[in-house]
């Protein structure tokens, strides 16, 4: 770790554990405030300046000094580094908030979404501001929404009176004529059982651009009988992102199997699109637009 960063984390070792709550630690100022945007235009040290005569004789100055250390690091692209000196921050403070909301962001920026939501999940459950928990829970749908993977299955029971489709009348009348329908026509009950699964796997292009690649499995399952389903199904397919408009197109295949047999073949090309009504959460993390970078929340 840089020996600044070293420096300014030491200094935050000499706080006690009667630390002020986030909300004791609000707003520092327009100071505060300047300084972030000096760290947006990359003038770190006077930024660094600044935030010292904002916190000057605080409690919890050496946090926000910490803090503001780890928002350089992320705006020189060293997620890496700026994960290490938020975690300090909360190891000292849990309930310093900012630092939890930069390190969810580095995390995802990282692409370690699940260490990400979790973080996000701590802010919603401990927050006492409506807005924050809010923001905390839209800004998680967005990260979900960027995972590069995802997988899920499930397993069933399957009772069915008519597990082979067949007829419900032992005699079917066509004209004046009566034809007797034989015991394998006529209707069957049985249980099986069903189990199946879908992933996929996105690779971004840009910012505004990925490939996805998506599969799925269904099997119906009836012991002794002939009426075994397998459904197999891949996709790949192209978005691109036009502002709140995403557009999506690319072939689909889907095979059938009916009692193990091939039954159905089929291919074709999909396409399809969505809008967002609402705003979008910042890519970068939540917060109030009075503490961002880039759109970036950082001090409380």
């Amino acid at each position: 770790m840089h020996f600044r960063l070293i420096f300014v984390l030491a200094g935050a070792l000499w706080l006690g554990a009667g630390l002020p709550s986030v909300a004791a630690a609000a707003t520092v100022g327009e100071q505060a405030t300047h300084a972030i945007q000096l760290v947006g235009q990359g003038d770190y040290e006077t930024a660094r300046s600044v935030l010292r005569q904002a916190v000057s004789g605080r409690p919890d100055a050496p946090l926000h000094l910490a803090q503001l250390e780890g928002l350089i690091l992320r705006q020189q692209g060293r997620n890496r580094e700026a994960v290490e000196v938020f975690r300090f921050i909360l190891s000292r403070e849990p309930n310093f908030t900012p630092a939890r909301i930069e390190l969810s962001s580095a995390l995802t920026d990282l692409g370690d979404s699940d260490a990400a939501l979790h973080q996000l999940q701590i802010i919603e459950l401990g927050s006492n501001d409506p807005e924050i928990r809010r923001q905390a829970r839209s800004f998680g749908e967005s990260v979900k929404d960027q995972r590069p993977y995802g997988f899920s299955g499930y397993l069933s029971v399957l009772p069915s009176t008519n597990v082979n489709r067949g007829s419900g009348h032992a005699v079917v009348k066509v004209g004046d004529m009566d034809f007797e329908i034989d015991e394998e026509g006529r209707k069957q009950s049985g249980v099986g059982f069903g189990a199946g699964g879908n992933a996929y796997r996105s690779f971004y292009l840009d910012k505004q651009s990925r490939l996805t690649w998506a599969g799925s499995v269904d099997l119906k399952n009836y012991s002794g009988s002939g009426f075994d389903e397998l459904s197999l199904s891949t996709s790949l397919s192209l978005a691109r992102r036009f502002g709140r408009l995403e557009l999506q197109a690319g072939p689909i295949v889907d095979y059938r199997l009916l009692a193990w047999e091939p039954y159905a073949f089929r291919y074709g090309f999909s396409l399809g699109g969505s809008f967002e009504l609402g705003p979008h959460v910042n890519d970068h993390g939540i917060g109030t637009p009075y503490f961002r970078v880039k759109g970036t929340p950082c001090l409380g």
